[in-house]
């Protein structure tokens, strides 16, 4: 059977369902971490919702979702997990064309990375940094901020990061 565009396995309507499949996991999962009480959990799940949001587009819902997540993971008391959560805010906000909102998100990430996160987090806040610096026409601040990236997700041995990150 020939099959036309659209139409291919994985087409742009299998990856719809697909999205929505994940969308309502990470939702069900969600309300079980919620009769469990279980924070962490709750704010890494939401985490996870808000990427997937972002990703279909899904701008305003994700940011609401990010938000949530890092107000439990604040109160929970997990710095990296937070900064994690103030890039994605960071990427939100650049996809949604807010560059001043997602400096500020990706430079308090990248200040809770230096002081005891991960490489990886760091690299990945000075990645979208370079964006927003890029877009908002401070092109040493982005090639600088881009080469930096790529430093530190070299030394993580990321490659996924290092190939995102050009």
């Amino acid at each position: 059977m020939v099959r036309g565009p659209g139409q291919a396995r994985g087409g742009r309507g299998g990856r719809r369902e697909a999205e929505g499949r994940a969308e309502g996991r990470r939702r069900e999962a969600l309300k079980v971490q919620q009769k469990l009480d279980n924070g962490r959990l709750i704010g890494t799940t939401r985490g996870h919702l808000a990427g997937l949001l972002k990703a279909t587009g899904r701008l305003d819902e994700a940011r609401m979702e990010a938000r949530k997540a890092l107000k439990t993971l604040k109160a929970m008391g997990a710095r990296t997990a937070m900064a994690d959560q103030l890039v994605q805010l960071g990427e939100i906000e650049l996809a949604a064309g807010r560059m001043e909102r997602a400096r500020k998100h990706l430079v308090d990430a990248r200040g809770f990375f230096q002081d005891a996160g991960p490489r990886r987090g760091e690299g990945r806040a000075l990645s979208a940094l370079g964006d927003v610096f890029a877009r908002t026409g401070q092109t040493e601040a982005a090639q600088e901020a881009f080469v930096r990236s790529l430093r530190l997700l070299r030394k993580t041995g990321d490659l996924h990061e290092v190939v995102k990150a050009l």
